[in-house]
């Protein structure tokens, strides 16, 4: 034992000692030692047992015991003071550094939204510092969480970000490391002359590195990215073969990686080359780590031989391996048990048992529903529930072969909205399970008629199944009446001819219809084959029912479609008879029907037109954009004050800065932007901003995450008068981007555009919408009104079927002071 005090020098000759034997790749024995050292010098420095807590946690990454990682890592943090009171250098080093060991932990045990906070928590506290390199460091853990999760949208942002930082000199591992990542990222985006190439840099890059353990892990990472590009674009001759590569370096200088890369190459030769061996390789491998205890890995082989038995149409076969990766899987992380869960009731359903695969759907959402409550960010929160929409898609295939409609219907609401209800509605049950009869009470209540839009696409490889039974378009009209149902087969619906590694939407005709509805050469063809789609088939009932508003709950794209627009068969639009507004769920529409502002509060109105142009790119590695000068947004802005009489001036021009408009909104009834919108975001962020103007230091953005986080508790309304703020990313939980930031925030209802508006007639729109809400219409009538004001001037339809509202269409523009 280390006591006294010569036990200060005995530590210091212990920690040669154990850095002898790491050298020697002796990392158990070393790993004792540093344990040893850390409980000693704890208790006298604080960082120094820090230190050694983290000296551990390397040895255990190098053993790939990711448990006592993650032990270690949480040890050297608790041990550590505070994050704000890392004033020393050797402080700052040891407590980034655990964070980074500690993200790398939490992705390989799967606990995908701690691994994320965490490598987030680095990146700001490397950003606060303004530490370049740190930065980079962090960026790239985050970019390994985003790509392992999926992500890879994501990665490939927090990537481009590590290579705009990176300067001549600078660290190659680190930088191999980002571009083999990188070529990762871009082989899940289809881009697979891009992947190949980043991956090849990152192989020069390696090349420098003295280190040959570093680079034995660079290239195993990188054959392994080859092999999934070649997958993926179709060169099954090329996977194989890096495959084999892969299998046989392993074999040679990495044997603990071998069976893992013996998997990857027997798995290519089932995709694509020789499956009775391919079949026959997975079955040894199975049999052998099932010998040697790799029970997490016998788990892969099984799903594998799951997914060849499938592929050769041995279903029984398949099931029953399915079934041994669930058994499996109890050993493994969550995540691994949602996915073996769900392919199994993907398997069971394909063979015709829906009983049996509504059972698995049930144990899958329950593994998911797990590892949700790990986590409280509302984004990390979406991503899993993205994860999840697979699955109640499945659930619902279930449900319509059992002729439940209403039961489809039910399952579809369950998908909807769940995070946001758990952000505007905290503390509260966040699944309420609406029923058919609680949305039908609902649609009474409030006169509305629910029109409830879901898309299920044809399952692959289940030939027992008729696709007519369940693929196409489905959809519900809820109002106090009852519940009519239609479907639309999938032969209107869907491109038949798809290219999966072009064009992976089976409904990439419908969605070709509905993403830009400007840049269609006639609108009213195009309107007139959505109105086909999604009128035609409920008009009697549409027609026939006692709502006053129409809310639409449109799946992912379909938020797109400018119902307002669509025609009747009496040659009416849908705008000349009802308001219309859309909501994720009808869950979510009941709590934004329910808010109230709170008493005696001034509910000032604050308006916002015609920034000055921004003079930074809004995310990494893009241009500065090159934005019009919006003269009518100004106009539009100085009208509306003078309609509202009592109103502050408008900020406009270069007083329109992000400081000024945050210095007022959270205490305002009703907000109005006339400015320019934009539609990415940096990596890992709600896409999405509003143009300001640049002040000093700050770019201007005012961005979704930024809105979500006010405190907007008076707001009734927020008008969005910018080209496509109703766009974000679709998702079964519905859109993220600005409209669900201001609903997060507090607003009850927002008016967004669908597609880029013309500058003068969206002016014209917005003063008549202000003088309807002036005259105390609420916002879905007040916004009918206007564009009907527009259509008796001869206005296009593309100039006013742009706007729609999200949220609740009675929301009031309450008069000032009221």
């Amino acid at each position: 034992m280390l006591e006294g005090v010569s036990g200060v020098v005995k530590a210091i000759r212990r920690r040669a000692r154990a850095n002898d034997l790491a050298e020697q790749g002796r990392y158990a024995e070393a790993r004792e030692i540093y344990r040893e050292l850390a409980e000693f010098r704890s208790t006298h420095d604080r960082v120094i047992g820090a230190m050694h807590w983290l000296d551990a946690a390397n040895q255990s990454a190098k053993l790939e015991d990711r448990a006592a990682q993650l032990a270690e890592c949480r040890r050297a943090l608790e041990t550590l003071p505070p994050q704000a009171r890392w004033r020393t250098r050797l402080t700052v080093q040891t407590g980034f550094e655990s964070l980074l060991m500690l993200a790398d932990a939490l992705q390989w045990l799967e606990r995908v939204g701690e691994a994320e906070s965490v490598a987030r928590r680095a990146v700001a506290f490397a950003e606060t510092a303004s530490d370049r390199f740190r930065q980079m460091e962090a960026y790239v853990a985050l970019q390994q969480v985003y790509y392992r999760d999926g992500r890879s949208a994501q990665a490939l942002g927090c990537a481009r970000r590590v290579l705009e930082l990176a300067e001549p000199g600078d660290s190659a591992p680190l930088l191999a490391t980002v571009m083999i990542e990188q070529g990762h990222a871009l082989a899940d985006l289809q881009q697979f002359d891009h992947a190949l190439r980043s991956i090849d840099d990152g192989l020069a890059e390696a090349a420098q590195i003295p280190d040959e353990s570093t680079v034995a892990m660079l290239r195993i990472s990188a054959l392994s990215g080859k092999v999934a590009v070649k997958r993926n674009s179709g060169d099954f001759a090329g996977a194989i073969a890096d495959a084999k590569e892969l299998m046989l370096f392993c074999q040679r200088q990495r044997p603990a990686q071998y069976m893992a890369a013996k998997l990857t190459w027997a798995t290519a030769e089932v995709e694509g080359g020789d499956l009775e061996r391919g079949s026959a390789e997975l079955v040894e491998s199975y049999r052998e780590l099932i010998e040697r205890g790799e029970l997490t890995l016998a788990g892969r082989a099984a799903n594998n031989l799951a997914s060849a038995m499938f592929r050769r149409g041995r279903l029984a076969e398949a099931r029953e391996w399915s079934r041994d990766a669930v058994r499996l899987s109890v050993r493994g992380g969550i995540n691994n048990r949602g996915a073996v869960h769900y392919n199994l009731a993907y398997m069971m359903l394909a063979a015709g048992d829906a009983v049996g695969a509504e059972a698995e759907i049930r144990q899958a959402l329950d593994d998911w529903e797990e590892l949700r409550r790990t986590v409280s960010s509302d984004r990390i929160n979406v991503d899993v529930l993205q994860r999840q929409g697979t699955i109640y898609r499945l659930w619902q295939v279930c449900r319509l072969l059992a002729g439940d409609t209403a039961g489809c219907l039910e399952v579809f609401e369950r998908t909807r909205g769940r995070s946001l209800l758990r952000t505007i509605r905290p503390g509260s049950v966040e699944d309420p399970h609406v029923t058919v009869a609680d949305a039908v009470r609902l649609a009474e209540r409030w006169e509305t008629g629910f029109l409830v839009c879901s898309l299920l696409s044809p399952m692959p490889q289940a030939q027992q199944l008729s696709e007519s039974e369940y693929a196409g378009l489905h959809m519900w009209l809820v109002d106090a009446r009852g519940v009519t149902y239609r479907s639309i087969g999938p032969e209107m619906v869907y491109t038949t001819e798809v290219n999966p590694a072009t064009a992976p939407d089976p409904f990439l005709g419908l969605t070709r219809e509905i993403e830009m509805p400007m840049a269609h050469p006639d609108l009213g063809l195009n309107l007139e084959a959505l109105s086909k789609i999604f009128i035609e088939p409920l008009e009697g009932t549409l027609t026939g029912s006692p709502a006053r508003n129409l809310v639409l709950i449109p799946h992912g794209e379909l938020e797109r479609v400018p119902f307002s627009a669509l025609r009747l068969s009496s040659g009416e639009r849908v705008v000349d008879r009802w308001p219309v507004a859309v909501v994720p769920s009808m869950a979510v529409f009941a709590e934004l029907a329910a808010r109230a502002t709170p008493r005696g509060r001034t509910h000032d109105l604050l308006l916002v037109g015609n920034p000055t142009s921004p003079r930074h790119p809004f995310s990494p590695g893009f241009p500065v954009p090159d934005l019009p000068t919006l003269v009518h947004a100004e106009r539009e802005v100085n009208e509306i004050a003078s309609v509202h009489g009592d109103a502050r001036p408008p900020l406009v021009g270069a007083a329109a800065t992000k400081a000024a408009v945050l210095a007022r909104i959270e205490g305002c009834g009703m907000v109005h932007f006339a400015t320019h919108g934009v539609q990415g975001a940096s990596s890992g962020e709600t896409p999405g901003a509003l143009c300001l103007s640049p002040d000093g230091d700050d770019d201007g953005y005012l961005r979704s995450d930024e809105v979500a986080r006010l405190r907007l508790t008076s707001c009734r309304l927020a008008v969005l008068s910018a080209c496509r703020t109703g766009w974000g990313q679709s998702t079964y939980e519905g859109t993220l981007g600005l409209a669900r930031a201001f609903l997060a925030a507090g607003a009850r209802a927002v008016v967004v555009s669908l597609w880029p508006v013309h500058d003068e007639a969206t002016a014209d729109l917005m003063i008549e919408l202000h003088r309807q809400l002036r005259s105390g219409l609420p916002v879905g009538e007040a916004l009918r009104r206007g564009m009907l004001h527009l259509r008796r001037t001869g206005t296009d339809a593309r100039d006013w079927a742009a706007f729609t509202v999200v949220g609740d269409p009675d929301a009031t523009g309450l008069r000032l002071g009221q």
